[in-house]
């Protein structure tokens, strides 16, 4: 009777280790993507074509995604055709699934809400397509 009980017990745990196999947590060992930071625009494709950003006075800020949920816009603009710091501009954001909100601030560059393009490969960049002016534009912000 005794091999039996022990025979019965081996099982259950044989049985038990074996469900609980590491593939049941749902982690990755994926890098993911995370918008807390400063983020600048590197590139600019307007209507398809690469242009140089130094080009575009107001795409030269940067663009702090602050933890909780603070966001600081360091712009500039034109002014006297002299491309000029602006007034730092804060607000807040949230996060809903993949898409971002910026509330109590009006930002130049970023839309009130957006969701980034990212891939796991590369997580320190993300990119927007957008109408500027009518005009198809990608903009690709890269972490500092």
């Amino acid at each position: 009777m005794k091999k039996v009980i022990f025979l019965m017990l081996a099982i259950t745990m044989s049985l038990g280790l074996i469900s609980c196999s590491s593939d049941d947590d749902n982690t990755s060992n994926e890098p993911q993507f995370n918008i807390v930071g400063t983020w600048k625009v590197t590139q600019i494709f307007i209507n398809g074509v690469e242009s140089d950003v130094n080009n575009y006075c107001s795409y030269r800020g940067t663009f702090q995604f602050i933890n909780p949920n603070t966001f600081v816009e360091n712009g500039f603009e034109l002014v006297e055709n002299n491309c000029t710091a602006k007034e730092t501009a804060a607000g807040t954001w949230t996060k809903s699934g993949n898409s971002y909100t910026i509330a109590n601030v009006t930002s130049t560059v970023l839309p009130a809400t957006f969701t980034p393009i990212t891939t796991t490969s590369n997580i320190s960049k993300f990119e927007l397509n957008l109408s500027a002016g009518g005009i198809p534009t990608r903009l690709i912000f890269t972490k500092q």
